[in-house]
């Protein structure tokens, strides 16, 4: 995406957990080039936002509690302030979620098969495959009151992540 011609992967930036996973750095405004009128400040508050969200996404996941993902999603979207809603529209917002669900979903992936050189019972691997179908449909339930163009960008990240995964 040629928005992000300044954007690297720096560690520096990666935050730890207390379960130790760590979520790679996502963009930042200034890594962006945007429109002279484009309002920055709200698009780098919803940066820290969605970073956050993501990071809570990922720690659950580590901790095998898919259903709280559900409660995540609804809770930042259905919680999303109403002036972040106009950025949500933009086609360089959705093209930064993109990315950022593409960072996300690597770590998730990474996570799992740094698991996966341990011991994963059947159990395991079958609710994190439920997790993967249901989280279409938690998208849709979450993204319901947004523009389609969110809801697809959303969408299409996760099949992409459930077919990564199911390939692991």
């Amino acid at each position: 995406i040629t928005r992000f011609t300044n954007f690297s992967n720096r560690n520096e930036s990666a935050t730890t957990t207390r379960s130790g996973s760590a979520l790679p750095p996502f963009p930042s405004v200034n890594d962006i080039k945007l429109a002279h009128n484009f309002p920055t400040e709200n698009l780098q508050t919803f940066l820290l936002m969605y970073r956050a969200h993501c990071q809570r996404f990922l720690d659950s996941i580590i901790r095998g509690n898919y259903g709280e993902i559900q409660e995540f999603l609804v809770h930042f979207w259905k919680g999303m302030p109403s002036h972040m809603l106009p950025i949500l529209n933009c086609q360089v917002t959705l093209d930064i979620i993109t990315v950022c669900d593409s960072i996300l979903y690597k770590a998730i992936c990474e996570s799992i098969v740094f698991a996966s050189l341990q011991v994963i019972s059947e159990s395991c691997i079958n609710e994190l495959y439920g997790f993967t179908s249901n989280l279409i449909d938690w998208l849709f339930q979450s993204l319901c009151d947004f523009p389609p163009s969110l809801t697809i960008t959303k969408v299409q990240a996760a099949e992409c992540f459930g077919r990564s995964l199911r390939r692991q």
